[in-house]
């Protein structure tokens, strides 16, 4: 921004201030809130002085013509409206406009950005425009045809790029990763299995020759695409010069199969000097690695496989339609694959079976960077810290970069091999090893810092082979393993030297295939047992076969050819002996524990035990506090226990009842990723720290309070992160959990929420501290969760919400303890059981949440017959209450008709409290703010009223009851009569915001009132001054009166009249008694005094 345009920008800014009240200018400018009409000196509508004073200037700084200051587009029924067409160097834009600082991420279709995409939905739009703004004056968001948001702007900071598009040079279209996979994964998906363009018939899995079993055709099918795809990195890598997939497409089919054989098994498979001879083509391909290539179950079975040249050639043309990168960066142009995006291409390609039943999905590679940053390096500096104080030393560091400012180069060195090095990192549900990749750049970032401080010369491949020692992973899907293998090390070959490779490393036995949950962890009451070896009882100490197996895995690492096939076969045979041995030890134990299943049953489990599997991380000549792994990071299953239907992707009965039988969190409805978080605490060393992309379901619902209270007892919490959608196809909202293993009573954590919609939370993630946007940081006491009755994480509290909380539940009682209370009819409102008349009398009325809001009955206009009704018919009673399922906020009424409910209705029947009574305290401001802080903000994707949570509001008895029910009445007649509707409108709201609001905060805080000097002693004066201007109104009559009408259609002379003289005379009632209250200035006063208390503030602004 030049210093001309800074300044014309600062005046105009200096102009909207200036219209702004003292409070105003706070409000919107300090505290960033939505600009109110009471906000300006000449109180106006907020939008159209957002237009006029900030907008409509901002487009005169830009050089912007406005073509139509509203601009219309005709749909059936009706039409859409942006506010503004405008044109800038050659292009058409469609802006709306909100007020200042409005939330333009609105879920519903007043939302600005939901207005924009859906205009650009329109033929009209799309045709004539170039793409469109929403914008609130301060912020702008850019949104092309396609609805895509291409970027969310501030003016201040991002001044140039905001005016770069309105000048046009600003591309209005970007591929995204998930773009260019989507476009490689449906082609790749139809050559696999066919489609459009290629029938099943032809596909690869059809074309896979002399294999019987479908499932083994797939299998080889995949593979054969898979090592495809790898030579053609190698390819891009400049490891492999020769065009190998273009000739192998070029040969005919009697030929193409020996080559690809050759190719595979006799070339890549095996070391140059024990090569036979081979086609020329293939003559300078250099060996990597035997296991990359070695023949899978399915083919070693079927032998004499053939493919079909036909679609080989569409394998490789469709290969050849892609650039393919090694590096882990799209750059601005083409459609590049590079290893990431293929793992997120292969976990797609997963069968919906493989993925239903494991409940697997993609992370984003700025959530599995942000895990693997915040584990990886506080782990580091901890240890760093402790080898410090081990040899003597007074420096200690908090940062990598004091680790390389404070500490000598010699010292350096010893800790980059005793500490760093050592590292031991594990994802116990891999999938295709995103979480992997993202930890080995973390450390080789790490190591390349030691390297260079330290002044070593070792190559960056010799770095990563060292880094895969240290990288550990474990999945119960062997296709995905496969993957995560193959990313590894493609990862490390992008660092061979072409001109000297080398054999990449042996992954088999850092990335293993195994049911994370069900086996041994440590096996120290193991390692005195004899161990069976063979069928004639010969037995072998079982620390005699670990000390052998230990010492032929090391040598195995760095193995190749030949001799890695014996150590292989060896290893196989000694972990069989002690696999067999462990899978007997647990399921004995299993059997003892009640859990009668067949072994064969048990086997297709596949138990794991730990330490069998990475002995070298559990090794038992450790002390017990050194086993297990440094940290453990990870995207486990999201699968429950219990779910209306097979979406729910539910656990089975078996693993159900296995888990509840060894896992301390298993108890009642439980999702598998509380099982994961458990298992993944007691796998880690003490400190060791844990890292999971989780759903936000785990900070307040009930059903996982055992997993919360479990965290918040064995571990310090390091950070959470409220981060919202994170996965393109789910409607998850999804909470980043930073724990290290060991409790502290004095643990404080980092509390964030990010109150931005996907993609943009994930770019905000990925810059985070240094990014923008709605970003609310907060500090908290673990303790402070710890008292909390049900152990909410409730991250957004301040310490004086905390307090608020305290309190309360020293004064109050849970709703569920005064109250029965049951969900209405189990129908949608589309059921073909509803009628929309009334047939005769055993057609009762109906409603769903749609049908009222707080004090109102809305309309009745459906009816059901009393022969559908299920439910206990107590719950359908007159006198009862009725509350929305579906709401921002508790909203309820009270059923003065005995209406029957949809299932959208919670029916609640108070015990002893009067209906009426109730309903004042639970349509409060008070208990709508205590169910928003304790669930209602920790829910992002669907805004409803979860029962247990509403079950546990705190009610407090008055003494009174007879103000609160005057109160209830007046302002259930107001709302449904119709006369003078605006000072109706303002009259409700005296009544309801003003005085029963101050009445509950009176009821519930007078001690504390009393005690902070508000009141001379707790009791409720504001409830005296009211109470003696009170009259009541005859509210049952009138109410029975009124619905006859609406229901019947008509009533009798009489009745009208009746009706009428209520309705007049309770009128005159409610009116004089509001104007006496707003004239009593001790009400007044009172009223004052409440607002004004601390944590009455506080509810009320965070409300």
């Amino acid at each position: 921004m030049s210093k001309e345009e800074l300044k014309l920008l600062g005046k105009i800014l200096e102009k909207v201030k200036s219209q702004l009240t003292i409070e105003g200018q706070k409000r919107v400018f300090e505290d960033k809130k939505k600009l109110r009409s009471s906000d300006l000196k000449e109180p106006q509508d907020p939008e159209e002085f957002t237009k006029k004073f900030l907008v409509e200037e901002i487009f005169r700084l830009f050089d912007v013509r406005i073509i139509a200051p509203e601009k219309h587009f005709e749909i059936p029924g009706g039409r859409r409206e942006v506010d503004y067409a405008v044109e800038s160097h050659g292009q058409k834009i469609l802006i709306e406009v909100k007020p200042l600082n409005e939330n333009l991420y609105k879920k519903d279709k007043s939302g600005a950005v939901n207005q924009v995409k859906g205009i650009f939905t329109l033929a009209e739009a799309r045709e004539n425009y170039d793409f469109g703004i929403a914008t609130n004056g301060f912020r702008w968001i850019f949104i092309n045809k396609d609805k895509q948001i291409l970027d969310d702007l501030d003016i201040l900071r991002d001044f140039n790029k905001i005016k770069a598009y309105f000048e046009g040079r600003q591309k209005l279209y970007r591929k995204k990763e998930e773009d260019i996979s989507k476009k490689f994964y449906e082609e790749y998906r139809e050559l696999l299995y066919g489609g459009k363009k290629i029938p099943k018939e032809k596909s690869l899995v059809n074309s896979i020759l002399n294999v019987e079993s479908e499932e083994e055709r797939e299998e080889i099918a995949q593979i054969l695409i898979n090592r495809l795809i790898f030579i053609k990195f190698l390819q891009s890598m400049g490891l492999i010069k020769e065009d190998v997939l273009g000739y192998l497409s070029s040969l005919e089919e009697y030929e193409l199969n020996a080559k690809l054989n050759q190719l595979f098994f006799e070339v890549l498979n095996t070391p140059e000097k024990s090569r036979g001879p081979v086609d020329p083509k293939f003559k300078d391909i250099p060996y990597l690695n035997g296991s990359l290539f070695g023949r899978i179950g399915a083919e070693k079975r079927n032998p004499d496989y053939k493919v079909r040249a036909d679609i080989l050639k569409k394998v490789v043309e469709f290969l050849n339609k892609f650039r393919f990168t090694h590096s882990e960066a799209l750059e601005e142009n083409g459609d590049f694959i590079d290893p990431e995006i293929l793992g997120y291409i292969f976990e797609r390609a997963m069968t919906a079976r493989d993925r239903k039943g494991t409940g697997a999905f993609y992370t984003p590679r700025a959530i599995t960077t942000y895990i693997a940053k915040n584990t990886v390096i506080p782990y580091l500096i901890e240890r760093i810290n402790e080898y410090l104080k081990a040899q003597g030393s007074l420096v200690r560091v908090s940062s990598l970069e004091d680790v390389f400012d404070k500490i000598p180069p010699v010292d350096l060195y010893h800790i980059w091999k005793n500490v760093v090095e050592k590292i031991k990192v594990c994802d116990n549900a891999c999938g295709s090893g995103a979480f992997l990749l993202a930890v080995a750049n973390t450390l080789f970032d790490i190591h390349k810092r030691f390297r260079e401080a330290t002044g070593q010369t070792d190559s960056d491949f010799a770095l990563k082979k060292r880094i895969l020692k240290s990288i550990y992973g474990v999945d119960i899907n062997p296709r995905a393993i496969e993957i995560a293998r193959l990313r590894l090390w493609l990862w490390v070959a992008e660092s061979l030297n072409p001109q000297f490779v080398k054999p990449l490393p042996n992954l088999e036995y850092n990335l293993r295939v195994g049911n994370s949950l069900v086996g041994f962890i440590d096996l120290e009451k193991l390692k005195n047992i004899e161990v069976p070896i063979n069928e004639y009882g010969d037995t072998r100490k079982f620390m005699d076969i670990i000390q052998l197996l230990k010492e032929k895995l090391l040598e195995y690492r760095e193995a190749h050819g030949r001799e890695a096939r014996k150590l292989k076969r060896d290893i196989e045979e000694l972990r069989g002996i002690i696999n067999t041995q462990l899978n007997r030890i647990f399921y004995g134990e299993l059997i003892q524990r009640g859990i009668n299943i067949p072994k064969e049953e048990f086997i297709k489990l596949k138990p794991f035990h730990w330490g069998l599997e990475f002995y070298e991380v559990f090794d038992l000549e450790k002390p017990k506090e050194e086993r297990g792994f440094d940290i453990i990071v990870g995207n486990p299953p999201y699968v429950a226990s219990a779910g209306r239907s097979e979406i729910s992707m539910k656990i089975r009965e078996l693993d159900k009842m296995i888990f509840r039988k060894i896992y301390s969190v298993a108890k009642g409805q439980f999702d598998l990723y509380t099982i994961f978080i458990e298992r993944s605490i007691l796998t880690l060393k003490k400190n060791g720290k844990f890292g999971y992309i989780i759903p936000d379901a785990i900070l307040v619902r009930d059903n996982n309070y055992y997993i919360r209270n479990f965290i918040i007892r064995n571990t310090s919490i390091m950070q959470i992160i409220m981060v919202g959608k994170c996965f393109v196809g789910v409607e998850n909202s999804n909470v980043i959990l930073l724990l290290s293993r060991g409790y502290s009573s004095k643990n404080t954590f980092l509390g964030l929420y990010i109150d931005e919609e996907y993609p943009k939370n994930i770019e905000i993630i990925s810059s985070f501290p240094k990014s923008s946007g709605k970003v609310h940081i907060n500090y908290l006491s673990q303790e402070d969760l710890n008292k909390l009755q049900n152990k909410e994480f409730l991250i957004r509290a301040t310490p004086t919400i905390f307090k608020i909380f305290e309190f309360l539940d020293g004064v109050s009682y849970p709703l569920r303890e005064l109250i029965e209370m049951k969900r209405g009819e189990e129908l949608g409102k589309r059921s073909s059981l509803i009628s929309k008349e009334r047939k005769n009398r055993e057609y009762l009325p109906l409603i769903a949440g749609e049908d009222f809001d707080r004090y109102e009955l809305i309309k009745i206009n459906k009816f059901i017959h009393v022969k559908h009704i299920f439910k206990d018919k107590k719950f359908y009673k007159k006198g009862k209450l009725v509350f929305r399922q579906t709401s921002d906020r508790i909203r309820g009424t009270y059923d003065s008709l005995g209406v029957i409910t949809l299932k959208s209705v919670y029916n609640v029947l108070p015990n002893d409290l009067d209906p009426k009574l109730l309903l004042c305290i639970l349509n409060s401001n008070l208990c709508s703010w205590f169910y928003l802080q304790t669930f209602g903000i920790y829910r992002k994707v669907f805004p409803q009223i979860n029962q247990s949570t509403f079950r546990k509001i705190p009610i407090r008895p008055p003494h009174t009851h007879s103000p609160f029910i005057t109160f209830a009445e007046y302002l259930l007649f107001l709302n449904k009569i119709s006369k003078n509707r605006s000072a109706r409108e303002k009259i409700n709201e005296f009544i309801d915001k003003n005085v029963i609001d101050s009445l509950v905060y009176e009821l519930y805080f007078k001690e504390r009132f009393y005690k902070d000097g508000l009141y001379p002693e707790p009791k409720e004066f504001l409830l005296e001054a009211v109470a003696k201007h009170l009259k009541p109104i005859n509210y049952d009559r009138w109410a029975e009166l009124y619905w006859k009408k609406q229901i019947e259609g008509k009533l009798s002379e009489k009745e009208e009249r009746e009706l009428k003289e209520l309705e007049e005379k309770n009128l005159k009632t409610v009116l004089d008694v509001v104007k006496k209250l707003q004239k009593d200035k001790e009400v007044m006063k009172w009223l004052q005094k409440i607002r004004s208390h601390e944590w009455v503030r506080v509810i009320e602004d965070s409300s």
